[in-house]
């Protein structure tokens, strides 16, 4: 019998990112990835809309690093991680990992599949795979499982058989949901009060412990009138990606990990944040 799906909480969410990351601190080459890996929370319906909205030959490549939750009956959430490298010179996609788990909604993760590293060239392939045999020596385990797929090869590979292959399967559908996710639709944040945003004393603002940002919302709001206030706290903007225009055109530029505020003033404190599609 199947029951409708239950409804994953922020804290469930951050659950799962904590146990689908534990193992990935073995490696300094992850672990800025880790830390900026966002949760994207999906009824099935929703994630089912994403996914039929969109076809691999328009679906481009992961730009962030998301772990998309999408609750499904039977008391079992889909987790589906994507982490992209850029390069930072150039900007051009140099490869992404993908994971793929079954938790239930007490954040506990179970069939767990092999994770998978797609690069862009076969070139980059070769410089990668000798890594993960290096971390499967040194780590085993988890790491040691994954497997590196060229891109390039894999689409010569389906244009030649005229077949997709199953192996891109969840690449073509973490990209899929990112870009339904992240459309140009205005978000809303839950946002402290103008007297918690005034009080210059961070440690007596009630700031919630997890923010959630709530995506694809379609109202419009109005830009609201310069208030003539100043930043009087000191406070950490993590690694997001920016659209600046160019003479060429608009390009998403990566800005990386930064403080913000005078150095002198207090600092406010760090929250994890968790993404919800909900129209």
């Amino acid at each position: 019998m199947t029951t409708h799906p239950k409804r994953i909480s922020a804290e469930v969410a951050e659950r799962i990112i904590h146990n689908v990351t534990s193992f990935m601190y073995v490696s300094e080459r992850l672990q800025s990835a880790v830390e900026n890996i966002r949760p994207v929370i999906w009824s099935v319906e929703k994630a089912k809309e994403a996914l039929d909205d969109n076809v691999p030959e328009s679906v481009g490549l992961p730009r962030r690093n998301l772990c998309h939750l999408i609750a499904l009956e039977d008391d079992q959430i889909h987790v589906l991680l994507h982490l992209p490298q850029y390069s930072s010179q150039t900007n051009d996609f140099l490869s992404v990992m993908v994971m793929e788990y079954c938790a239930d909604y007490e954040g506990n993760l179970f069939a767990e599949r092999a994770a998978k590293i797609f690069t862009r060239t076969d070139k980059i392939k070769k410089k990668i795979e000798p890594y993960y045999q290096e971390a499967m020596k040194r780590f085993g385990g988890k790491v040691g499982r994954h497997k590196v797929y060229s891109i390039e090869t894999m689409i010569r590979q389906c244009e030649a058989s005229g077949n997709l292959d199953a192996d891109l399967l969840p690449l073509f559908q973490g990209s899929a949901l990112e870009l339904f996710a992240f459309s140009p639709y205005t978000t809303v944040k839950q946002r402290p009060t103008l007297k918690q945003a005034m009080n210059p004393n961070p440690q007596k603002k009630e700031w919630p412990a997890i923010e959630v940002v709530s995506l694809r919302l379609p109202a419009k709001r109005p830009p609201s009138a310069p208030t003539g206030r100043k930043i009087g706290i000191r406070y950490e903007v993590i690694e997001h990606l920016r659209r600046q225009p160019t003479k060429d055109g608009i390009k998403l530029i990566t800005i990386h990990k930064h403080w913000r505020g005078p150095e002198n003033a207090p600092t406010k404190p760090t929250r994890p944040k968790v993404y919800k599609v909900i129209k």
